[in-house]
């Protein structure tokens, strides 16, 4: 496999996670997200699972990594709470827990 290729299933893996999730609140739920990745790599490991299995959950890993950098705030930009909401500002808007603006 060549890196251009991972690099293209890394970012397909994680446009789709942008796209179905809602970004992470705080750096506390990226990293469950990376270790929860990172345990099913493992266990496909331990079951010596094929090596294109490893690859997709070693690609998810790696996703989860970047959605880290992109979507946790700096430390002085905390989620904002709003009528007992977890709301996060994206882009020039708000979303809510489920994604709606």
């Amino acid at each position: 496999m060549e890196i251009e290729e991972i690099i293209k299933l890394v970012r397909l893996e994680l446009e789709k996670a942008i796209r179905d999730w809602v970004p992470f609140q705080d750096k506390h739920e990226a990293y469950a997200h990376i270790l929860e990745e990172l345990d099913e790599l493992w266990d496909a490991i331990k079951t010596d699972a094929p090596i294109e299995e490893l690859r997709k959950e070693a690609i998810q890993v790696a996703a989860m990594a970047i959605r880290f950098c992109l979507d946790v705030p700096p430390e002085h930009k905390k989620p904002k709470f709003v009528g007992g909401e977890s709301r996060m500002v994206i882009g020039k808007g708000l979303t809510n827990s489920k994604g709606e603006i």
